[in-house]
């Protein structure tokens, strides 16, 4: 699960794993409550050319026990509300993001979104303290050109849900 690749009617459009994670992340700071996802039947699955099988995606889904989460590839669906609210949170986000590049002395290998900084919780504390002298945040992941990349989301957002694949 190195990337997700998301589908809809508007078309497609992928993030690496950190860079979804930041996107989830930013989108709940500026105020996004997210709905969770929805089951899809196979015959209901766009894959944009991803799966030539969608009873693959479908069996996927079975075996995560679907929960409704965002971060599983399993071909669940953000609803089009749900989906023009994340817009409209990253909307609001884009407002905060300077558009030059002002963490040059960071190493972007530490990008640390909150929900696997959580998962790595294991690390004694003054690892974790320095962890986050050190890490880049999501505001600053997309810095700069970076910047671009969430004006498009937020336009493919707009026009619709989308499946995670």
């Amino acid at each position: 699960m190195e990337a997700f690749n998301l589908c809809g009617q508007q078309g497609k459009f992928e993030f690496g794993l950190v860079e979804w994670h930041f996107v989830m992340e930013l989108g709940e700071d500026y105020g996004w409550k997210p709905e969770g996802t929805v089951f899809k039947e196979p015959q209901e699955l766009v894959t944009c050319g991803w799966s030539d099988n969608p009873d693959e995606i479908l069996q996927a889904e079975i075996e995560d026990k679907f929960l409704g989460d965002y971060f599983s590839n399993s071909g669940q669906r953000v609803t089009a509300q749900d989906a023009k609210c994340l817009a409209d949170a990253i909307a609001l986000a884009l407002d905060d993001i300077p558009n030059y590049c002002a963490t040059k002395d960071k190493d972007p290998r530490n990008a640390m979104p909150r929900r696997i900084a959580e998962w790595e919780s294991s690390a004694p504390s003054r690892e974790l303290t320095r962890l986050a002298e050190e890490t880049i945040s999501a505001k600053e992941w997309f810095l700069g050109e970076q910047k671009n990349r969430l004006n498009e989301f937020v336009s493919f957002c707009r026009h619709g849900g989308f499946q995670i694949l």
